[in-house]
């Protein structure tokens, strides 16, 4: 009986050795041989196998290229990466789950910081800001100046860069705005968050954006600020779970993109009529609302929803008794411009990073002012905003 168990334990050990010899050589061949060009899985060109020469040898390119090759082309890889990353995310998070749901402090992990499990942005050093913060004060000064026969309009946006939610400390980002801009109080105003309960009711967990709670009460703040009283304003028809598992702009910033997911909610609303010219062409829609709506993408993100950075957007509602008004904003305005639109004749939205991009030539403030008799202008953007020298209203 030992004789025959020795038999069939070496018979199972060559069979296990020859077996390894072969998916070993299979790959080996489809690495050299059969290679595939696209890494499907991380969407990437899959890493080829190259002929050694002396110096790659010499200086390791060559075992490093052969490894990555390996990785990519032998049988079974991808399902071997998509088994890791999926444990990987399984771990990560039961351990957010577990120790950072109930913690009361900022934590660290893998180079990401968590508050509770909202992945977060450092808060804003005020000295580092001061003078950024003091120029485009100046700068927007001067242009109100410039443009006396013109009604100006600031919206500030708070997020998790403007407070310490461990002790509610903030570094005061607005108020020292504020107080440097010439403007009458109800000109200016802000999208306040005091505590970590509001900041969890009007942003994602994974996306530095406002979400549709956060961006509808900015849009009625706007509204009212703008002169838009409360019976005006475009109401919710209903509030939608999407059933989309999204995974936002921090996330993705961080590697993490299919850790760390959330449900993707939104507000339908009716929008009135209205044409919509993006970077001087005619389109049917800003943003993809009604596709999303009945589930036709694959995948979401807050731009694709909403709508993108465009440099300029026109949205014309044909309301000749209405006032034109000109957005000088961010992505954070991405989510709102069309409500905006619905109370406006003509709205001009423009995004001074990809203005010139897209239109061919850089954006002349004054004389898009004239060109388009324009007496009213919105700014509006969180912080990055009124610092980036690149919402400078030149020209």
């Amino acid at each position: 009986m030992d004789k025959f168990n020795k038999k069939v334990a070496c018979w199972i050990n060559r069979s296990l050795f020859l077996l390894v010899i072969v998916v070993f050589s299979a790959g080996l061949c489809k690495t050299l041989f059969f290679p595939k060009e696209i890494e499907s899985y991380e969407n990437r060109y899959a890493n080829q196998f190259k002929l050694p020469t002396l110096n790659s040898y010499l200086d390791s390119t060559f075992q490093d290229n052969t490894e990555k090759a390996l990785s990519d082309q032998v049988h079974l890889s991808t399902t071997a990466k998509k088994i890791y990353n999926d444990v990987n995310a399984a771990v990560m998070k039961q351990c957010i789950s577990w120790f950072f749901s109930d913690s009361q402090n900022y934590i660290t992990l893998k180079n990401i910081d968590f508050y509770h499990d909202y992945l977060m942005y450092s808060v804003r050093d005020m000295e580092n800001v001061k003078e950024p913060l003091r120029q485009k004060a100046q700068h927007f000064n001067q242009v109100f100046q410039d443009n006396p026969n013109v009604d100006f309009y600031i919206y500030y946006i708070e997020k998790d860069t403007d407070i310490n939610f461990e002790n509610n400390q903030k570094p005061h980002l607005y108020e020292f705005f504020r107080d440097q801009v010439d403007l009458p109080d109800d000109h200016i105003s802000r999208f306040q968050i005091d505590n970590f309960e509001q900041f969890s009711q009007y942003f994602y967990r994974t996306d530095h954006h406002w979400n549709y709670k956060g961006s509808y009460k900015g849009y009625t703040q706007v509204a009212n600020m703008l002169g838009i009283s409360d019976s005006d304003l475009i109401t919710p028809v209903e509030e939608v779970d999407l059933n989309y598992s999204f995974s936002g702009s921090k996330a993705s910033s961080s590697g993490i993109t299919n850790v760390f997911t959330e449900p993707f909610w939104a507000y339908r609303f009716d929008y009135p009529p209205m044409t919509i010219t993006e970077n001087g062409a005619l389109v049917d829609d800003f943003g993809a609302q009604n596709l999303y709506f009945s589930h036709q993408p694959d995948t979401i993100s807050y731009g694709s929803f909403y709508g993108g950075d465009s440099g300029e957007l026109v949205f014309d509602t044909h309301q000749e008794d209405r006032d034109d008004i000109l957005i000088v904003g961010e992505s954070y305005d991405n989510a709102i411009l069309k409500l905006l639109a619905a109370h406006f004749n003509k709205t001009y939205s423009i995004d001074l990073r990809n203005y010139e991009a897209f239109m061919g030539q850089p954006f002349q403030f004054s004389q898009y002012l004239r060109d388009h008799d324009i007496s009213k202008v919105l700014l509006i953007g969180n912080i990055d905003y009124f610092v980036m020298e690149e919402f400078m209203l030149r020209g």
